[in-house]
């Protein structure tokens, strides 16, 4: 989980998007990054809501399988 709940994002991102404030009045009202809130601003206006969700994350192999590759490197370099 990020450091900002998605509640929170939308919450501020609407704040910025109603146009009373500048993006770095909002951003200190709020006590958020100036560049995250540009960020979550922009995926808002290209996604809605969904644009300021949570993101998945790539998942990596174990290690057995790296080692797996640095085998077949071996492999192909001794002939």
């Amino acid at each position: 989980m990020g450091k900002y709940s998605e509640e929170t994002k939308l919450a501020v991102v609407k704040d910025y998007c109603s146009g009373t404030a500048g993006l770095k009045v909002v951003a200190r009202r709020h006590d958020v990054d100036v560049t995250s809130l540009r960020k979550w601003v922009a995926g808002y206006r290209s996604h809605g809501a969904a644009g300021v969700r949570e993101k998945a994350r790539a998942t990596y192999r174990s290690r057995p399988d790296s080692d797996r590759h640095v085998g077949l490197l071996y492999q192909r370099w001794d002939g």
